[in-house]
Protein backbone atom coordinates (compact mmCIF):
# COMPACT_ATOMS: atom_id res chain seq x y z
CA UNK A 1 0.00 0.00 0.00
CA UNK A 2 2.84 2.43 0.70
CA UNK A 3 4.02 2.04 -2.89
CA UNK A 4 1.04 4.04 -4.08
CA UNK A 5 1.92 6.87 -1.72
CA UNK A 6 5.47 7.33 -3.00
CA UNK A 7 4.74 10.11 -5.54
CA UNK A 8 2.75 12.05 -2.90
CA UNK A 9 5.42 11.50 -0.24
CA UNK A 10 8.15 12.67 -2.63
CA UNK A 11 6.14 15.81 -3.44
CA UNK A 12 5.53 16.54 0.25
CA UNK A 13 9.05 15.62 1.42
CA UNK A 14 11.39 16.26 -1.55
CA UNK A 15 14.57 15.50 0.41
CA UNK A 16 13.30 12.25 1.92
CA UNK A 17 14.96 8.91 1.27
CA UNK A 18 12.94 5.76 0.72
CA UNK A 19 13.61 2.06 1.21
CA UNK A 20 11.79 -0.35 -1.10
CA UNK A 21 11.75 -3.98 0.02
CA UNK A 22 11.36 -6.05 -3.12
CA UNK A 23 9.75 -9.46 -2.67
CA UNK A 24 9.16 -12.27 -5.10
CA UNK A 25 5.91 -11.46 -6.90
CA UNK A 26 4.45 -14.88 -6.11
CA UNK A 27 5.02 -14.26 -2.39
CA UNK A 28 3.32 -10.88 -2.57
CA UNK A 29 0.30 -12.28 -4.41
CA UNK A 30 0.03 -15.30 -2.07
CA UNK A 31 0.33 -13.07 1.00
CA UNK A 32 -2.36 -10.71 -0.29
CA UNK A 33 -4.72 -13.55 -1.19
CA UNK A 34 -4.32 -15.00 2.29
CA UNK A 35 -4.80 -11.64 4.01
CA UNK A 36 -7.85 -10.61 1.98
CA UNK A 37 -9.50 -14.00 2.37
CA UNK A 38 -9.04 -13.81 6.14
CA UNK A 39 -10.34 -10.23 6.20
CA UNK A 40 -13.41 -11.18 4.19
CA UNK A 41 -14.07 -14.27 6.30
CA UNK A 42 -13.97 -12.09 9.41
CA UNK A 43 -15.56 -8.80 8.30
CA UNK A 44 -17.46 -9.25 5.03
CA UNK A 45 -21.22 -8.78 5.06
CA UNK A 46 -21.68 -11.17 2.12
CA UNK A 47 -19.54 -13.72 0.22
CA UNK A 48 -17.04 -12.43 -2.30
CA UNK A 49 -18.02 -13.34 -5.88
CA UNK A 50 -15.80 -15.96 -7.53
CA UNK A 51 -12.72 -14.40 -9.12
CA UNK A 52 -13.38 -10.88 -7.76
CA UNK A 53 -10.42 -10.95 -5.38
CA UNK A 54 -8.06 -12.20 -8.08
CA UNK A 55 -9.25 -9.47 -10.49
CA UNK A 56 -8.80 -6.86 -7.76
CA UNK A 57 -5.24 -8.03 -7.08
CA UNK A 58 -4.44 -7.95 -10.81
CA UNK A 59 -5.60 -4.32 -10.88
CA UNK A 60 -3.48 -3.55 -7.82
CA UNK A 61 -0.47 -5.19 -9.47
CA UNK A 62 -0.96 -3.07 -12.61
CA UNK A 63 -1.16 0.08 -10.49
CA UNK A 64 1.96 -0.95 -8.54
CA UNK A 65 3.77 -1.54 -11.82
CA UNK A 66 2.86 1.97 -12.95
CA UNK A 67 4.15 3.51 -9.71
CA UNK A 68 7.42 1.56 -9.88
CA UNK A 69 7.87 2.52 -13.55
CA UNK A 70 7.28 6.14 -12.54
CA UNK A 71 9.96 5.77 -9.86
CA UNK A 72 12.38 4.50 -12.50
CA UNK A 73 11.71 7.65 -14.53
CA UNK A 74 11.60 10.23 -11.73
CA UNK A 75 13.43 9.15 -8.58
CA UNK A 76 17.17 9.77 -8.37
CA UNK A 77 19.36 6.86 -7.28
CA UNK A 78 20.33 8.71 -4.10
CA UNK A 79 16.71 8.88 -2.93
CA UNK A 80 15.60 5.24 -3.10
CA UNK A 81 17.29 2.06 -1.91
CA UNK A 82 16.12 -1.33 -3.15
CA UNK A 83 16.42 -4.03 -0.48
CA UNK A 84 16.02 -7.58 -1.71
CA UNK A 85 13.77 -9.49 0.68
CA UNK A 86 15.75 -12.71 0.14
CA UNK A 87 18.90 -10.93 1.29
CA UNK A 88 17.06 -9.41 4.25
CA UNK A 89 16.06 -12.92 5.27
CA UNK A 90 19.56 -14.32 4.83
CA UNK A 91 21.60 -11.43 6.28
CA UNK A 92 19.28 -9.19 8.29
CA UNK A 93 21.94 -7.40 10.35
CA UNK A 94 24.08 -6.53 7.34
CA UNK A 95 21.08 -5.36 5.31
CA UNK A 96 19.84 -3.17 8.17
CA UNK A 97 23.33 -1.66 8.51
CA UNK A 98 23.23 -0.87 4.79
CA UNK A 99 19.81 0.75 5.21
CA UNK A 100 21.11 2.93 8.07
CA UNK A 101 24.07 4.00 5.94
CA UNK A 102 21.70 4.89 3.08
CA UNK A 103 19.45 6.89 5.39
CA UNK A 104 22.40 8.74 6.97
CA UNK A 105 25.08 8.85 4.25
CA UNK A 106 28.65 9.52 5.21
CA UNK A 107 28.22 8.26 8.74
CA UNK A 108 30.36 5.19 7.99
CA UNK A 109 29.82 2.15 10.14
CA UNK A 110 26.85 2.18 12.49
CA UNK A 111 27.45 3.78 15.86
CA UNK A 112 27.51 1.33 18.79
CA UNK A 113 24.03 2.50 19.84
CA UNK A 114 22.70 1.83 16.32
CA UNK A 115 24.36 -1.61 16.25
CA UNK A 116 22.82 -2.39 19.65
CA UNK A 117 19.45 -1.22 18.33
CA UNK A 118 19.73 -3.52 15.34
CA UNK A 119 20.59 -6.48 17.55
CA UNK A 120 17.69 -5.74 19.93
CA UNK A 121 15.29 -5.38 17.00
CA UNK A 122 16.41 -8.69 15.49
CA UNK A 123 15.97 -10.42 18.86
CA UNK A 124 12.39 -9.10 19.14
CA UNK A 125 11.25 -9.28 15.54
CA UNK A 126 12.06 -12.12 13.19
CA UNK A 127 12.06 -11.75 9.42
CA UNK A 128 9.07 -13.65 8.06
CA UNK A 129 10.19 -16.60 5.93
CA UNK A 130 7.58 -15.94 3.23
CA UNK A 131 5.77 -18.47 1.11
CA UNK A 132 7.20 -19.01 -2.35
CA UNK A 133 4.42 -19.51 -4.85
CA UNK A 134 4.32 -20.07 -8.57
CA UNK A 135 3.53 -16.98 -10.59
CA UNK A 136 0.27 -16.91 -12.47
CA UNK A 137 0.80 -16.74 -16.23
CA UNK A 138 -0.71 -13.30 -16.68
CA UNK A 139 0.46 -10.20 -18.52
CA UNK A 140 0.20 -8.01 -15.40
CA UNK A 141 2.49 -10.38 -13.47
CA UNK A 142 5.09 -10.53 -16.26
CA UNK A 143 5.08 -6.73 -16.60
CA UNK A 144 5.52 -6.23 -12.86
CA UNK A 145 8.43 -8.70 -12.84
CA UNK A 146 10.02 -6.85 -15.78
CA UNK A 147 9.81 -3.47 -14.05
CA UNK A 148 11.11 -4.95 -10.77
CA UNK A 149 14.05 -6.44 -12.67
CA UNK A 150 14.88 -2.94 -13.94
CA UNK A 151 14.53 -1.39 -10.47
CA UNK A 152 16.91 -3.80 -8.73
CA UNK A 153 20.10 -2.67 -10.48
CA UNK A 154 19.02 0.99 -10.57
CA UNK A 155 18.23 1.34 -6.87
CA UNK A 156 19.83 -1.72 -5.31
CA UNK A 157 23.17 -2.02 -3.66
CA UNK A 158 25.52 -4.80 -4.75
CA UNK A 159 24.87 -8.13 -3.01
CA UNK A 160 26.47 -8.69 0.36
CA UNK A 161 29.08 -11.41 0.06
CA UNK A 162 30.41 -13.45 2.95
CA UNK A 163 29.75 -10.78 5.55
Amino acid sequence: NHTFRLPLLRARFPCARFVWIGRHTGEVLQSNLKMWRMMMATYALWPCPDGALERFLQDVLRAGTAVLARCLDEVPREQLLWVDFEQLRAQPRQVLERVLEFLAPGSGTPLPAEADGIERALERISVHPGTRAALPDEDCVREFARVMAAARPRFGAPPLLGR
